[in-house]
């Protein structure tokens, strides 16, 4: 139904403009992509451009089926002795985390020894638990605050730890004096080619992509990639600016992130939601820009 409208729209020259595009991108970075797609598929019907905020109307359809299809963790909430207080926490949480969490028990520590983990994906407890348990395990107040609620997140997305298997110190490139969009794909492309990581003409598939909708987030930050992976593994190439560049219309850029996705990796969606965080975080940004050494700019990227 979404598509004939559309599809009038676009035989008819009726531009839309779509006021949640940025939101798409940032916090639905995969149905943005799968959008991307769809558009090309869509254009190579109707000979016809389909813009942004086509896609990113289409993207909503796409989130939505996503959200949908998101297996919940299963989540143990346990507390000191009595089940009250664990009850008032689970009650916080199923409203904090509703998309994200599904509470399967509430029970006192000392039940918990004897407790089947084997359906459990993470603990919340309000009190320290010493044992080695092979569940990950958050420790919050009695009453949820916003730090608490913050680790929870972490814990949920789990790639705390393993951020580092996408970046590289050769893939990393700090302070550079560039001054277009085009000079920096086409300098991170010539650096991965000559490191044979990607194959020669990989700046024309990142322009290509490029070209469709553009990669700029917003907080100085860029995430250009190819429409398709085209490499074998997943990771990062990164590069800081000495200034900011104009990206596109009506964003700078100063930190760019080429994402090169590979073919043979499958759920990357706790990958995405960490960069996407990255992204939203103007401190974290601000210390990656300012990252004077590659090991210091990994640190800030694995700090998040």
């Amino acid at each position: 139904m979404h598509l004939q409208t559309s599809l009038n729209r676009m035989k008819y020259k009726m531009n839309i403009r779509n006021p949640l595009l940025n939101e798409m991108k940032t916090k639905f970075p995969i149905a943005f992509e799968g959008a991307v797609a769809a558009g090309e598929c869509i254009e190579a019907v109707i000979h016809k451009k389909v813009n942004e905020d086509e896609i990113s109307y289409l993207a909503i359809h796409i989130a939505i089926a996503l959200e949908r299809m998101r297996k919940k963790k299963r989540v143990l909430v346990v507390c000191a002795t009595g089940l009250g207080s664990a009850k008032i926490l689970s009650y916080q949480l199923e409203n904090r985390f509703a998309n994200e969490m599904e509470i399967v028990d509430t029970i006192s520590y000392y039940t918990l020894s004897d407790y089947d983990l084997s359906r459990v994906d993470l603990i919340v407890s309000t009190i320290m638990i010493p044992d080695h348990l092979e569940v990950p395990v958050v420790v919050v107040s009695h009453f949820l605050e916003e730090n608490d609620a913050i680790h929870i997140q972490r814990e949920i997305g789990r790639l705390k730890g393993n951020v580092q298997k996408y970046m590289a110190p050769s893939k990393i490139f700090i302070h550079q004096e560039l001054d277009s969009k085009e000079k920096v794909i086409q300098f991170l492309c010539k650096k991965l080619v000559e490191q044979h990581a990607v194959p020669e003409n990989y700046a024309t598939l990142v322009l290509k992509r490029e070209a469709i909708a553009s990669t700029a987030f917003g907080n100085l930050v860029a995430v250009p990639h190819p429409l398709e992976p085209v490499t074998h593994r997943t990771f990062w190439t990164i590069c800081t600016l000495v200034r900011p560049i104009q990206w596109d219309e009506d964003k700078k850029v100063q930190l760019v992130c080429l994402l090169n996705v590979g073919k043979e990796d499958g759920n990357l969606n706790a990958m995405y939601k960490y960069l996407t965080g990255i992204v939203q975080n103007k401190a974290a940004v601000q210390k990656i820009i300012k990252s004077n050494t590659v090991e210091e700019l990994i640190q800030c990227m694995e700090a998040g």
